[in-house]
């Protein structure tokens, strides 16, 4: 013990850091009073056994305590660096300027790279480079961030809210318009209004969507709307301070319903104001009786719904 409390900080970090559990660190610094004290409540050591991982990022709601703990350090993808920001107008025209006759895309998202695949049919394996992270833009793909070096999509698990609020802060910034360039926010709104077609038309209807919203993004989806919807004020249908719906909200006057693959399109792309939720959260409750009798007649109803162009 003698010979660790002797240990320079930069040793006895990199010694922690080769730990693959974050309950053996707390272990160790309760093991010796002077470690709990100079290191439990320390940041700067929480946020330097991060780095030693190459993790660079975290919700800014937690800690990088939090994050070593609730072991989302040893589970993210330690190959998305911030960086990436800086280079965001130069992958949207290379995303959406090129002269492509296809909807399909996949493009390297590193800063020095213009690599880009518009055949979906090639392996991802024959794109010109080895970067790891890329972005895979199609009607059925939406807009898909991916580490070759994981081998997974990424931001798609909601137990790594890290890695979840950086993906989605991307991908956001992505797909707006960051430049005055007219083409540029032409062809962004055109893909993504053909994304979004792809997702709206999928059945499965379920999900209660505040009415003026879902109306500008129907607008949107039928290009009587240039630009795509701002941000969704689910709140107003909830009671104050509360996550129960109001029970006197009704179909078609105050919400729509929307499929599970545009929910998570949604919240994925769009701010909201407010959870959006299913009509599965509200079958417990004798109060919501009506409400979800008219729900189901509309679900029967929709089955021959004509698909928007």
């Amino acid at each position: 013990m003698t010979l660790l409390l002797n240990l320079p900080y930069e040793i006895l970090i990199l010694i922690l850091s080769y730990i693959e559990k974050s309950n053996t660190i707390i272990q160790f610094l309760l093991c010796h009073p002077s470690f709990l004290y100079h290191y439990n409540n320390n940041n700067d050591f929480w946020h330097d056994l991060c780095t030693l991982h190459h993790i660079y990022y975290r919700h800014p709601c937690n800690t990088w305590k939090e994050m070593v703990l609730s072991e989302e350090m040893y589970q993210v993808c330690p190959h998305f660096h911030l960086s990436l920001f800086e280079h965001l107008s130069h992958k949207q025209a290379l995303a959406f300027l090129s002269n492509m006759n296809t909807n399909y895309r996949y493009i390297c998202l590193h800063y020095h790279c213009d690599a880009i695949v518009t055949n979906q049919n090639i392996i991802d394996s024959q794109l010109e480079c080895s970067h790891p992270i890329g972005l895979r833009i199609s009607p059925y793909h939406l807009f898909s961030i991916e580490c070759t070096f994981c081998n997974r999509q990424l931001g798609n698990n909601d137990k790594l809210p890290s890695e979840y609020y950086l993906i989605q802060s991307f991908i956001r910034a992505f797909a707006t318009p960051l430049t005055l360039n007219l083409n540029l926010t032409f062809s962004l709104f055109h893909h993504r209004r053909m994304i979004e077609l792809s997702v709206f038309n999928r059945p499965g209807w379920s999900y209660i969507i505040e009415k003026s919203w879902y109306d500008e993004w129907l607008r949107f989806l039928r290009g009587d709307q240039s630009y795509p919807p701002g941000i969704l004020n689910n709140k107003i249908l909830f009671k104050d301070n509360s996550d129960e719906l109001k029970e006197d909200r009704k179909l078609g006057i105050h919400f729509e319903l929307v499929n599970n693959a545009s929910r998570y399109y949604i919240e994925l792309l769009y701010i909201q104001s407010g959870k959006i939720i299913s009509e599965y959260d509200l079958q417990a409750l004798p109060s919501y009786c009506k409400l979800l009798h008219d729900i189901h007649l509309y679900q029967q109803q929709i089955l021959f719904r004509p698909i928007i162009i």
